[in-house]
């Protein structure tokens, strides 16, 4: 049996003064960023989950989230501490530090070198999809910290097979199941490593051991259809090869962050280099192990065959129940894509330092870039201070969509009133909430008393949320027509998305 838990690494690693260095610099920039970045829709729904009673943040989990409750209870505890905004942001930024510290030991058991380790965990902590994760009040931070900590105990029970490690894996596995359905795709992939790498006898064992956290899981099971349901109706039919199209592109965009360049020939010039220097390095390391047996390729093709088994498991399962797809599900998958860039030990010292360098310079601009002005999709913060500038006594603000209200409200400081139309997000599965023709468009706005006579209105430009008809040519038409609009601009602020229009009219 192998032992390849080595303390003295570990003791080896405090004496590092620039990886330490770095992460004081990285957490000091995080907790700036957390503060200034505003929050965005769906941030204000974790919120509102979690400043209910202990039965209501459950309940609220399975029939609004969509998701089991582990992550909103331990949150709503965490909030309990204190109620700030800027206190909750620190939640996913704590996680995330937990989760590069389990990261850093799971680094140890591929590498040889104690160097390549501190390489690894940086390129894990300067990823975009860390930092949004981090900086998000969700549970994608939360869920990374779980599936690192579920990887790192199933290998050391792979490699070692002591039981204690076992357990521990069993433990996370449950919190994991009870935080996110997609943990199940994790599960399994691991499962069949057991299978073809160890044999039938020691997966029937392992299977065995699973079946405590299956009749845990059972409960869920009653929720699943209705929350699969909302997702399908709000999405909307897929095409089964498109949405395995865009499984299969998942990988580039997590492990390269390819969704932030912005040059189409860039891009490529990206791709195909990581590609051809991890093929050739793989080359050369398989070459190796031909004539002298090589650990390291052996792991390094467990962690190749469990990504694409879960890449198998993700496409199966979303073209299945036809749950609308993005690249945050696939975040128990994402320390495997960390994982991916050990293979680069294998050049020579200045090559590998330089190849690492690269990849901790090319994430470095591509975050200066993105959070140069910190904003998520909409520039709340920014829109509430101009707001306050054009704004006259009395005036009623009214928002369309109505979730747009939401973290507006967390910004703006004025006094007049801002009302959600046709009505405000009554938190359940009619979130997504539309004015369905000029009849109900003129009994809202006519029910709206204003003492100023005026009103402005923001909304933004989406036609369509999901498969519902926002009715956007409809609205500007009515207001054309009955109104006389007296301001009408774009504004974007620091957002590089879409921009909200704002729109002041009176009657004519």
């Amino acid at each position: 049996m192998m032992k390849i838990f080595n303390k003295e690494k570990y003791k080896i690693g405090l004496k590092n003064k620039i990886f330490f260095a770095f992460l004081i610099i990285y957490g000091i920039t995080m907790i700036y960023l957390s503060y200034k970045i505003n929050i965005s829709e769906d941030e204000t729904y974790t919120l509102n989950t979690t400043s209910r009673n202990l039965a209501g943040v459950i309940k609220q989990s399975y029939n609004f989230e969509a998701q089991p409750p582990a992550y909103f209870i331990l949150f709503s505890l965490w909030r309990h501490l204190c109620s700030g905004l800027y206190f909750a942001k620190l939640f996913s930024l704590i996680f995330t530090g937990f989760a590069c510290f389990i990261f850093y030991q799971l680094s140890l058991l591929f590498v040889t070198k104690v160097k390549t380790a501190y390489w690894i965990a940086a390129i894990f902590l300067l990823n975009p999809f860390t930092v949004w994760a981090a900086l998000e009040i969700r549970l994608y931070a939360f869920l990374i910290f779980l599936s690192v900590f579920s990887i790192y105990f199933f290998f050391r029970y792979y490699f070692e097979e002591k039981l204690k490690f076992l357990y521990i894996f069993l433990f996370i596995c449950i919190i994991g199941l009870y935080t996110q359905y997609f943990f199940i795709f994790l599960i399994t992939s691991l499962s069949f490593i057991i299978l073809i790498f160890k044999g039938w006898k020691k997966f029937f064992r392992f299977c065995l051991c699973l079946i405590p956290i299956i009749l845990l899981f059972l409960p869920n099971l009653q929720f699943l259809p209705k929350q699969i349901s909302i997702q399908e109706s709000i999405k909307g039919k897929q095409y089964p090869f498109l949405v395995i199209s865009e499984i299969a592109h998942s990988p580039q965009s997590l492990i390269l962050a390819i969704n932030l360049v912005p040059n189409a020939w860039i891009n490529r010039f990206i791709r195909i280099t990581f590609i051809f220097s991890a093929i050739y390095i793989y080359y050369k390391v398989y070459k190796q192990h031909l004539t002298q047996r090589n650990i390291f390729f052996e792991k390094y093709n467990i962690v190749l065959l469990s990504i694409l088994i879960m890449l198998v498991l993700f496409s199966v399962g979303f073209v299945i129940t036809d749950v609308g797809y993005a690249n945050k599900y696939m975040v128990t998958v994402f320390p495997f894509f960390i994982l991916l860039f050990t293979i680069f030990e294998y050049y020579p010292f200045v090559l590998r330092r330089l190849i690492y360098g690269i990849i901790l310079m090319y994430y470095t601009i591509l975050l200066t870039f993105n959070y140069l002005h910190p904003v998520k999709t909409y520039d709340f913060l920014s829109i509430a201070k101009y707001i306050k500038t054009i704004e006259q006594p009395n005036e009623p603000i009214l928002i369309y969509r109505p979730a747009i209200a939401l973290p507006f409200n967390y910004y703006y400081k004025g006094n007049n009133k801002v009302i959600p139309i046709p009505y405000p997000v009554k938190f359940d599965s009619s979130y997504i909430v539309n004015i369905k023709d000029s009849v109900e468009l003129k009994q809202t706005i006519e029910k709206i008393a204003t003492p100023s006579k005026s009103y402005l209105l923001i909304s933004d430009n989406t036609p369509y949320e999901g498969t519902v008809n926002m009715n956007r040519p409809m609205i500007t038409k009515y207001l054309q027509t009955h109104y006389f609009i007296t301001l009408d601009t774009l504004f974007t602020g620091w957002s590089k998305y879409r921009p909200l229009q704002i729109r002041r009219f009176e009657k004519k």
